[in-house]
């Protein structure tokens, strides 16, 4: 059975930090660093053919930076020695080996979604998050729903299925955002380390795809888009480390105090800023079709923060 609750303040504030994060602040400088790249590189590189490479040189831009302030902040705090601690025990090398993985393929898929214009892909893909939660934390954790949840989780289900219908395409990156993320959150709650000393470890593990990615696109003909790019992509692409780990630590420390459930539900941010973001800042299309199934999920938001309020203030 799950120790967490519903009643801690700081989780609260954690999550709110980092799907807040996640939905408006990430998105937007991943917008802005493609616009400025495709700007300072002039017709060097063709925009329309290059999209799944500038999403690669993002994320290791993203994976390199991140690595180094996670180090920042454990020395600034004296906190290295609870980083090499950690290899004290296998077992614990080996979870944040798996939750490294899941990261990565969260983060992969996200970056494509943001450079290719399919945030709303990306969207639905944190919209079904919850339903997810739901079902780990019922099959792993013990957490139980209440009446009024099971109708917050009929509505979402509702919700989701109708923007699933609605797709003009099969929703996978959608279901990969949903399921790593999900399995991530439910492996993070199990680990018994630090937030900062966890994400140190499982950037750390990507280093050598990052170096890879960058061996490769250097090689070729092309080369490097943001070698060719000016100062200000390149100072964006920095500020990716700090803008993944300050999410991703936030995120942790509210795993470790929110049901996975409830998790869920404050999940509902991200998509919510990525969909709005999509739309005004992205100029994609987004049809009466998707509002109406945004309409259920949102009400099933509304429905779970009723029972909430209403369960604790009795």
């Amino acid at each position: 059975m799950s120790k967490s609750n519903d009643r801690d303040l700081s989780g609260w504030l954690n999550a709110i930090v980092a799907f807040g994060w996640w939905g408006f602040i990430f998105p937007s400088l991943v917008l802005t660093m493609t616009f400025t790249a495709e700007r300072s590189t002039g017709g060097k590189f063709d925009w329309s053919n290059i999209g799944v490479q500038w999403s690669l040189e993002v994320l290791a831009s993203r994976i390199f930076w991140c690595v180094l302030f996670c180090f920042l902040l454990l020395w600034i705090n004296g906190r290295l020695g609870d980083f090499f601690a950690v290899f004290r025990s296998k077992s614990t090398l080996v979870w944040f080996a798996i939750t490294s993985a899941l990261i990565f393929i969260n983060w992969l898929v996200f970056v494509i979604a943001a450079a290719t214009d399919r945030l709303h892909q990306a969207s639905l893909g944190y919209y079904m998050g919850p339903i997810f939660n739901v079902v780990l934390g019922y099959l792993f954790l013990g957490e139980r729903l209440k009446s009024l949840q099971v109708v917050a989780v009929l509505f979402t289900c509702t919700g989701i299925g109708w923007l699933i219908f609605s797709q003009a395409e099969f929703p996978w990156i959608s279901i990969c955002l949903a399921s790593s993320f999900g399995i991530y959150g439910l492996f993070r709650k199990k680990i018994p380390v630090d937030a900062i000393v966890g994400l140190t470890f499982e950037t750390l593990y990507c280093i050598p795809i990052a170096l890879g990615i960058v061996i490769y696109f250097g090689s070729t003909q092309g080369g490097l888009i943001f070698a060719n790019a000016d100062l200000s992509t390149n100072f964006l692409m920095f500020l990716a480390g700090p803008a993944t780990a300050v999410p991703l630590i936030c995120f942790a420390v509210a795993a470790k105090k929110l049901r996975l459930i409830t998790l869920g539900f404050i999940q509902f941010l991200a998509p919510t800023g990525q969909i709005l973001l999509a739309r005004f800042a992205n100029q994609e299309l987004i049809g009466l079709e998707k509002l109406v199934g945004y309409g259920f999920i949102w009400t099933a938001v509304l429905i779970y923060l009723v029972e909430l309020g209403t369960r604790k203030s009795s």
